[in-house]
Parts: structure tokens; sequence; C-alpha cells
């Protein structure tokens, strides 16, 4: 308890005593500190009795000196006190000086209070997805504890627990705020999983606070003694899209679905691909971007029927848990309502279901509102790989001409051409590659409409009169066509 030694009075100066043989010194360990830690007070005393007096003169409540501590003189003439400052201490210079017991002498020393600071840093790039989990990193140089407390983009603009978003923060209740305790480093720090409070978490953005105190932020600006900083993010509900690289594939070609899905902690989406007769589940690893891309190759396409298929991209949302799944052996879809393990339907064998009938029983399951899981729908269709020959004019010879062609083969597949006149086909199809008047080889390249083209220039300087066939084969795919033109 501090007590106020002089009352009213001018308190006497150093100089005002009669120097005698008694002795009294004072030194401070530093210079200057944070106001909230300690410093240490310490010197030697001579013939001046059992104790000392330190009173402390400065700013507030400390203008016209309270005596700060009474410590004892030590058998080797030498006194310590240690000052654990509080947080009501203002900053300003302070002078402490040391009295004898009979407070006829004194020496002084003169020490700065410094305001503390708290930082507060969100590593990543500010915008986080609900379900993640967020390290809030900082300094604190004005106590051992930091005091976080959430804003949100609710209308009541309150303050909230950062890890109970039920609990609304009020001043000096510490048990309204998170606290973090402050490492040796002054350093501190607090991992925020959003996945336990994801219920009550919506997207917009929000201001985290980092105080020394529990205080929320209408009293912050009046009550400037206390330290903190604040923090900016943006939280958004996790989500899933994706599309398919073309809406028509050829059998024999890759086909290729590619997208986003953000917020997926264990990077894992479920892929559902339904056509008529054939059915395709599979799991999807998502990349540290959230990108994810999968393909289902050649060997397969040239298996599987012709048809539309529907196609079920699903993301298992906060939790990370897929409440609608297939087993291991990817013959039956399961959902985890109305209870655990529900079986919903088979997708190989007998009485199972395929096509619109399964992606409707699939999205009814997915759509239940005990279910967390969201989704995104696409389609394709698989075809008979084709090739079709656009009409192509009589030339003169000598002049230059251009066959082109539209599929449905997929870009960039190398199409073999063979140009030979139509007499040389009359002499059998085995012997035309002995006759053939130029060869080559192109790749498929994207349309303008939207449907795949091949091109291909050649020069008839060369050509002799008469009627010629133009002939394309898919290097990869079992896919031809041909087309007739005249040289005049």
């Amino acid at each position: 308890m501090v007590v106020d030694v002089f009352g009213d009075d001018v308190p006497p100066t150093p100089e005002e005593y009669i120097i005698t043989d008694k002795i009294v010194r004072i030194e401070a360990n530093k210079d200057s500190f944070i106001i909230g830690q300690e410093i240490s007070f310490s010197g030697n005393s001579a013939n001046c009795g059992d104790h000392v007096h330190l009173v402390i003169f400065g700013p507030g409540k400390f203008s016209k000196g309270v005596e700060l501590a009474h410590p004892e003189v030590s058998s080797g003439m030498k006194w310590e006190f240690k000052w654990r400052t509080d947080q009501a201490l203002l900053a300003g210079y302070y002078t402490v000086t040391v009295f004898d017991e009979d407070r006829t002498i004194s020496d002084e020393v003169l020490v700065k209070a410094e305001k503390g600071a708290v930082s507060i840093l969100a590593q990543g790039n500010g915008s986080y997805y609900i379900g993640e989990k967020i390290h809030l990193v900082g300094v604190c140089t004005s106590g051992k504890k930091v005091y976080l407390t959430l804003k949100g983009p609710d209308a009541s603009h309150q303050e909230r627990k950062i890890d109970q978003l039920e609990v609304s923060s009020q001043t000096g209740k510490s048990e309204t705020f998170l606290t973090s305790d402050v490492r040796q480093d002054s350093t501190w720090s607090y991992i925020w999983d959003t996945k336990k409070i994801a219920s009550n978490l919506d997207d917009g953005y929000y201001q985290i606070y980092a105080i020394d105190a529990p205080v929320t932020s209408e009293n912050l600006s009046s009550l400037s003694r206390y330290a903190y900083w604040t923090v900016s993010i943006m939280i958004r509900p996790p989500f899933i899209s994706g599309t398919v690289l073309q809406p028509q594939f050829a059998q024999g070609d890759p086909i290729i679905i590619t997208g986003t899905a953000e917020g997926v902690q264990y990077h894992e989406i479920i892929i559902w691909i339904f056509g008529e007769k054939d059915t395709i589940v599979d799991k999807i690893t998502v990349n540290h971007d959230a990108s994810y891309a999968y393909e289902i190759p050649r060997n397969i396409t040239k298996k599987i029927s012709t048809g539309q298929y529907f196609v079920i991209l699903q993301h298992p949302m906060f939790d990370d848990e897929f409440d609608v799944f297939f087993d291991a052996e990817k013959q039956k879809v399961f959902s985890n309502q109305p209870h655990k393990n529900t079986f919903l339907f088979s997708i190989v064998g007998d009485g199972s279901v395929h096509g619109f009938d399964a992606i409707q029983q699939l999205i009814t399951a997915l759509k239940n509102s005990n279910i967390d899981d969201t989704y995104t729908k696409l389609s394709f269709h698989l075809e008979k790989p084709t090739i079709h020959f656009n009409s192509i004019q009589d030339k003169k010879q000598g002049e230059p001409a251009t066959a082109t062609a539209i599929t449905n083969l997929l870009v960039g597949n190398e199409v073999f051409i063979d140009i030979y006149s139509s007499t040389d086909a009359s002499q059998g199809m085995d012997n035309l590659k002995h006759f053939s008047m130029i060869k080559g080889v192109v790749k498929v390249i994207k349309g303008e409409t939207g449907i795949n083209k091949i091109s291909f220039e050649f020069n008839t300087t060369h050509f002799p009169c008469g009627s010629y066939i133009i002939k394309a084969s898919a290097m990869d795919i079992d896919v031809s066509a041909s087309s007739s033109f005249k040289i005049n």
C-alpha cells in the first residue's frame, strides 16, 4: 500500500539536508521500463538505520510524492527493491528518492516509464474459409497475458469471445475474453480453430483485438493506458466449383475435369459420375492452392458406353467428413442420415441405380438439412469419335488449298492426312501408299464455335488435273473420314 508521506506540503529537496557521515545511495537496473513490467532499485546505506525509505515523484497520483517501499538494509549495508509496475501507471519520467530512516539525507535516480505495446498478425493472406485453422501471433511488452476478442459483421457490432461466440466480451471480466500467455521473449501465439465454431460464423469481415487487459473497444479510446492492436480478416464459407474441359468427348479420349475446392482441410473431395449404364466414383486430391484435376483415362473411355453422363463434385465442408459416401468396394452408397451408415442404393450388380435416377437420389441425400456437405453439378456427352470434312471447293492447278474438318476429338490429338487421286484409289486401297500426292500430320485445334477442328493447307502446283480424295485418320483413336475435290 502506498502512502503520501508529505501530504500537501512541498517535499524537501536533498540540498536542504545537512551532510553528515550518514550515506544513502540509489541506482536503477535500467534507465527506462515498460509499464506493467518490473524495475529494480538498489543501493547502499551506512549509519542510517535498519531500513531506508523509497519515495517516488512523477505524473498523476505521484505528483506530491508517494512512499513506494521501506526496504531493509542488509548487514553488508546494501538494500534492494523490485517494483512490479501495474497497468494504471502513467507514461512519463519518475524520480525515485531514497531517504535514510530519519529522512535527513537522500539520493535519487530518474527513470522513464514507457507504454508497452501489443501486436497481432494472422498468418496467411488475410482471407480464410470457415473450418480453417488460423494462426494468430504477436508480441506483447506490457503484460503477461494477451486478451483476444472478436468483432464480426453482425449488426450489433459487439465483441465476442473468439472461441465462444455466444459469449459477449465485457470490460473487466477476463472470462469473457480468450487469453494467451506471453512467453519470456515477449511473443505470444494462438491457433484459432474455426471448425469448432463453424455453425456460429458468418461470412464477412472480422476484426480481432489483442489487448493487454480485458477491455472492449468502446473503452480503449478513453482508457489510453491500455496497449492493443487489431487485425482484419475475411471469413468465407467453403465452396467447390468445377468445369469439364469440353461438353462432348470422343470414346478413346481422356475426359478431364478441373476446378477449385476451397476450405478442404484434409485435401480430398468425392467425384460421382453416372451414365445410363456405367458409373465411376472416386476421391480426388485437392492441391494446396485449392485446385484439383481429375482424368478418366483413354483405356476407360474406350470401354464405357456412349451417352450423357452426370457429374457431382462433393465437398465435405466444415467437419471434413463426407456424410454421403461409397463403400471400399465402390459398389454401394451410404449416408449419415437419418443415422450413421444408412444404405441408399447400389451402383453395381442387381438392383443397381444409374444415370439420372442415381443422380437424383444422390442430390436428395446431399440436400438433407442435417448434412453440411456441399456440391456442384456438371455433365458431358461421350460420343463415338467423328471427323467430318467441310466441303472443299474445286481448285485450279497451282492454286493453294485448305482442307478443314470438324471433330469431337480432344484438342492436341494428332491426325494423319493423306491426299491421292481418285484414279489411284480405283486400284485398291492397299496400294494407295504408293500413289499419295501429299502426306502430313496435323493436330486438332480449338474451333471458334466450341467444336474442335482440323485444318490442312497444301499446294496444288504439282497436281495433274483430275479428281482427288483427302483422308484424315486419328493416330490414337480408331476413326477416319474422307472427302473429295477436283483440280481443273
